[in-house]
């Protein structure tokens, strides 16, 4: 978000007092984002309106001038699948043995334990993922919850 205010409406709007800025002047710089980054424009346009609703809600300003302005670029979600590395990396991070981790991914030990190594490790996996599965759903649940906000 820093980032977004210090490339976008701070050089934009310059010393101006947020009470000063009009509805035209937060529609010519979103405007003017879209043109090269429309959805770069869209979350400018979503910080500006989080930072007027918190400054409504502290008194510092009495409307916002980012209402009813639409949103220039048309979202698209997308899938997007983790990689046998990504996957590797994090489970890892979760404390889960290497071990474990290929044996989730089925991939074969070498060597003598490829040969000797009959156990199934059935109960570490399944322990294995439901960390796994317990980590994603406190992800999820923080990103719904983010998006209910955002969505105020």
């Amino acid at each position: 978000m820093a980032r977004i205010i210090d490339r976008l409406p701070i050089p934009h709007f310059g010393a101006m007092r947020a009470k000063e800025i009009t509805r035209m002047e937060v529609k010519d710089l979103v405007g003017e984002i879209a043109k090269r980054a429309p959805i770069m424009a869209n979350r400018t346009l979503d910080l500006l309106r989080r930072i007027y609703k918190w400054g409504i809600e502290e008194d510092i300003v009495a409307a916002s001038p980012c209402y009813p302005i639409r949103k220039p670029g048309e979202e698209h979600t997308r899938d997007r699948i983790l990689t046998e590395d990504e996957i590797k990396k994090v489970m890892t991070g979760m404390g889960v043995p290497r071990l474990v981790v290929g044996k989730i991914l089925n991939q074969v030990e070498p060597g003598v334990t490829k040969v000797y190594d009959r156990h199934s490790y059935d109960k570490e996996k399944r322990e294995a993922l439901d960390s796994w599965s317990k980590r994603l759903m406190v992800l999820v649940s923080n990103l719904q919850a983010i998006q209910k906000t955002e969505a105020i």
